[in-house]
Parts: structure tokens; sequence; C-alpha cells
């Protein structure tokens, strides 16, 4: 464990960031000040929110996304892009700037980060999208959505991780919803497959993983977190063997959270 995650996993630290103001107050610092920091590969990410740290930890520091981010990737699309830092990792693994995606947060706050990194970082055909994405569906209504103080956590379920500390309390508010196979064929192209999706949806992985989700059937391979408070993993692996996966490897797993590796098989 490292020294991030231990001070995570801390309630008095929790306490001091909450019932202190300190989030507010880094948060504010940080937006004035963003912290930018540049990977060998020249490629830059930032903290603008102090949560982003955290998220740096398991991303570029302990690289659970690297057995399933190779240089072959040309097309992807990040649901639940939070910062950008996933963005960030893809450009850095394959060297590439020609990448052509999408990233999708149902927080404007993530949207507006990512489409920093998109444009430190020269990738102009990667566009970042606000919105929520769960089961197909018209682009014309919104869903219920509800933002956390802690910028991670923001979900359509409205439930804390079982045996975190509380961090706060959660905001109500409405979000267009968006049909991926729509703006995919819109954006990238009705002809275009999808070399990599990572789902990270805090929950929703339950509504996005289904039958009729065309979208799926143009993925070649997907790395995804699946919240088991919300969701079983077996439930989710289920679905996408019918839908034609096989796991690779359990990236990460621990009782509350588990990343799987699956390929078209």
């Amino acid at each position: 464990m490292s020294a991030v995650q231990w001070l995570n996993s801390l309630r008095v630290t929790h306490f001091a960031i909450d019932r202190l103001g300190l989030r507010r107050a880094l948060n504010a610092a940080l937006d004035r000040f963003p912290l930018v920091r540049t990977l060998p590969s020249g490629v830059r990410y930032r903290y603008r929110y102090l949560d982003s740290v955290t998220l740096a930890e398991e991303i570029f520091r302990q690289r659970v996304y690297e057995r399933a981010v190779s240089k072959g990737v040309v097309t992807f699309v990040d649901l639940g892009c939070n910062v950008g830092h996933f963005v960030a990792f893809v450009a850095d693994v394959t060297g590439r700037r020609d990448l052509r995606g999408l990233a999708v947060d149902a927080d404007p706050d993530m949207v507006a980060e990512t489409s920093w990194v998109i444009g430190a970082n020269g990738l102009s055909t990667v566009t970042a999208l606000h919105g929520l994405v769960g089961a197909p569906g018209c682009t014309t209504e919104s869903r219920e959505f509800f933002l956390h103080p802690c910028k991670i956590k923001s979900s359509a379920y409205a439930v804390d991780e079982p045996g975190q500390p509380h961090k706060g309390d959660w905001k109500k508010t409405r979000v267009p919803t968006i049909d991926l196979e729509a703006v995919w064929c819109e954006r990238v192209g009705a002809d275009v497959r999808c070399d990599l999706l990572k789902v990270d949806i805090e929950g929703s992985e339950a509504d996005f993983v289904v039958e009729d989700n065309p979208f799926l059937r143009r993925v070649d391979a997907l790395v995804l977190e699946i919240h088991k408070w919300v969701v079983e993993p077996s439930v989710i692996d289920a679905r996408l063997r019918a839908l034609g996966f096989t796991k690779l490897s359990d990236l990460c797993d621990s009782e509350t959270l588990a990343v799987a590796h699956y390929a078209r098989a």
C-alpha cells in the first residue's frame, strides 16, 4: 500500500478534509494554481482537484490499466473519464497523438478537465462529452445523477461504498443521456471498430452491459471496473460472455471493487 492509499484509508484524513474544510480550501488553491505533471513520453496531465491525486496514483504509479492498453490501440472510448488521467495514459502508452475516440462523463467539471488533457496533448480527434451512459436510449431525455464532493465518487446511484469513510453529501442533478452508438457513428465513423473500451461509471455498468447495446458489438477489448455493492461481478461476467467476450485477467480486486480485462473471443 502506498502512502497516498494509506492516508486515503484513514478516517482521520477524511475528517480533516471534510469537517475542517480542507477539501474546499485545497480545491480552491488548485483551481487557481493547477499542478501540471509531465510523463517521460511528454504527455501532460494536471491536478485541479484534490481527489484526482488518488486517481493518478492508481493510473500512473500503480499502472492498474497497463495490461489492458497496448501500443496497437488507435480508437478508444473512456466512459467515466473523470479528470482525463486515463486519456493521458493511453496517449502515453501508445505514443500516439492521432488517437480517435470519445471521453464521456456526467459531471461537467470532469468534462472540462478532460478537455484540457485533450488540448494539452494535441489529441484533436478525441472528443470529451457531457452525458450519462447507461442502457441504450435517445439523447433527448435526461436522468437523475448525483454529484459527490469527492469528484471520483459521483454516480447515478447515491449509495456510498461500504466500509469507506463518509466523504460528504450527494447533490442531485439531471444529466442528458447519450446514445453511445449514435455518437460514435457521428464523431468517429460508422465503419470504425473500437479497439478499447474503458468503463468506470460507478455502478451504471449494470445498465450499460446489456445484450441490446449495439455499441458493444463494435468493441474488441474492454476494461471494466465493477462496483460490487451495486452489481455482482458474476452478473457482468455472464453478460459479457454472452456477448462474445472472454476474460483475460483481473487487474485489481477487493471486497468492493474489481477491475477486469476482457477481449472479444
